[in-house]
């Protein structure tokens, strides 16, 4: 299996999360290119619209986000890159908030890591 970088995942999310792949190529095209943050913000609320999706009973939403947070807890426990660290913390974790009700829904179904490193988020924040 090849690492993860900050430059590559995008493309191991795409692997994961084919259905992102509308919203990546809008990105794409408004961005004139990738920007991993931006985009990691844009992942977080179709990862909340998949989580919704799945509760609803939507099979193929409820796999991609136990892969999408497989990938993701995978990544942030394995990698040593600081600027994958930070994207997976300061765009995807930071944007949770937006899951309103679903919030601790999801907190819950995150990793270890990745549920640690939100507690840590939420211990900064006021919400």
């Amino acid at each position: 299996m090849k690492p993860i970088t900050y430059a590559n995942i995008a493309r191991e999310v795409l692997a994961v999360a084919p259905g992102f792949r509308m919203a990546f190529d809008e990105h794409v095209r408004d961005n004139s290119g990738v920007l991993q943050h931006v985009l990691f913000g844009d992942l977080t609320r179709y990862f909340i619209a998949q989580y919704r999706a799945a509760r609803g009973g939507e099979q193929a939403s409820a796999e991609e986000v136990a892969k999408l947070t497989s990938l993701l807890e995978r990544t942030l426990t394995q990698s040593r890159d600081e600027s994958l660290q930070t994207l997976i913390v300061t765009s995807f974790l930071e944007n949770l908030w937006q899951a309103a009700e679903d919030y601790e829904g999801i907190r819950i179904a995150l990793g270890p890591a990745l549920r640690a490193a939100l507690d840590k988020l939420d211990n900064l924040e006021v919400r």
